[in-house]
This record gives structure tokens, C-alpha cells and sequence, in this order.
């Protein structure tokens, strides 16, 4: 499956020695107030074979129109309405375990919900309440010690719907994130001591907590295997 643009940015981080890249898919789009929204921006990033912790990371690092980013945090039945519709066409099931369920055509993306400080306790990375969710019907299973969050569209038998699933922190079964834009600068993330970064327009490189941040590039295209 290949996605084309004729402007496609990507962005690395090194993380612990490793490098991951991230293309934009969706330029971030805003969920107006007007039409009951909360005003904040949303964008889809691919990182093929991108674990959670890669993928927030990266998030925590974005800055758009002055916001700092983070894995979206889906807190409403109108919110996750608004990324599906927005996200949703790109959002697939790619590659079911041994063959068990359909081929979906997209990719699955990370979303800012874990229990890794707590089996069972969904809490979302921002620190807010977590009243709604979408879970698949057999999920949250915690397969093999599942503690981070994925959007999928998985074919149960009716067809493929959106929905949720837990997953291990491990490369492979998910190419891309959602990162959602709601914090004014200087904002600090719940129990988090990363500090403030340039905006990625700057072409500045900086250091934080090791962590290796670059400016976007431009590139044709980005394909995935």
C-alpha cells in the first residue's frame, strides 16, 4: 500500500539510539467550536512499525499554530465521531494475526490510552477523565500483556468498523499515531519533564532528555511495504 502527495513532510527523533521517521497523512484538522467541537487541531502520522512509546514521543515534540501536541485523547462519543470521519479512511487492518480476520486496506494508529501504571485502569497520557470508549468487541483483552492503544478497523464478520484495541509497546502491528494540538506553549504534560522545543518551522535542531528532534523536510512521496 503507498501513500502519494505531492508535499509530504517528515520529521525524525532518535530515541534510546534508535531513529524513527513520521510522514504527515492528514494535515491537521480543526474540530470547530461552531460545530461542537472543542477547537483543537488533530493531524495522522505515519511511522511504519512505530511502538507507543516511539509514537508519543514523537507527539510530545510536535508544536502546530503554537499548540503543543500529544496522542489524541478521545474523550466523547462527538469526539471520536470527529476523528473517525476525518481519519477514518485511512485507518485499516492490514495485517490480521495468521489470516483470522479479513484484510482491511489502511493502517491502524496509536492513540494516547494506556494501564501500563495500572492493569485495567485506561488513563489517558494528558491526564484527563476517560468516561467514553470504543473498544472492539472481545477488547481490551490484554493479550500477552497488552497496555497501549490502537485505532483499527477490523472485519469481525459485518464489515470493518472502527473501534479500539489494546496492544503490546512492540513494532509491527501499527504504522502510525494521531496527535491532537491543544496546549498553549509552555503548557507541562502530566508528570512530564520535557521541556519546550522551537517550533518545527524553525529548522533548529535540538536536544531534550535525549531525544534528537529534526525540522521537516520536504519529500515527494512515502511508501509503505
Amino acid at each position: 500500500m503507498k501513500y502519494r502527495s505531492p508535499y509530504l513532510f517528515f520529521f525524525t527523533l532518535t530515541l534510546l539510539g534508535n531513529t524513527v521517521q513520521a510522514d504527515f497523512l492528514v494535515d491537521p484538522m480543526r474540530w470547530q467550536v461552531r460545530d461542537g467541537g472543542n477547537g483543537h487541531y488533530y493531524g495522522l502520522y505515519f511511522s511504519e512499525d512505530i511502538t507507543w512509546t516511539e509514537a508519543d514521543a514523537l507527539a510530545s515534540q510536535l508544536r502546530y499554530r503554537g499548540s503543543h501536541g500529544h496522542l489524541v485523547s478521545i474523550t466523547s462519543a462527538a469526539e471520536n465521531a470527529f476523528v473517525e470521519t476525518t481519519f477514518g479512511s485511512l485507518i485499516g487492518d492490514p495485517n490480521a494475526p495468521g489470516g483470522l480476520f479479513p484484510f482491511v486496506d489502511g493502517i491502524r494508529a496509536w492513540i494516547g490510552l494506556t494501564d501500563v501504571l495500572s492493569e485495567g485502569d485506561f488513563q489517558w497520557t494528558t491526564g484527563e477523565p476517560a468516561p467514553f470508549s470504543d473498544w472492539a468487541g472481545p477488547e481490551p483483552n490484554n493479550l500477552g500483556n497488552e497496555d497501549f492503544v490502537h485505532v483499527w478497523r477490523r472485519d469481525f464478520g459485518s464489515g470493518p468498523n472502527w473501534s479500539w484495541n489494546d496492544s503490546g509497546d512492540v513494532s509491527g502491528p501499527v504504522d502510525g499515531f494521531i496527535v491532537e494540538f491543544d496546549k498553549p506553549p509552555g503548557f507541562p504534560r502530566p508528570n512530564s519533564d520535557v521541556h519546550q522545543s522551537p517550533e518545527p518551522s524553525s529548522g533548529l535542531l535540538c536536544l531534550l532528555s535525549g531525544l534528537v528532534f529534526t525540522s521537516y523536510r520536504r519529500v515527494a512521496t512515502r511508501s509503505k511495504r
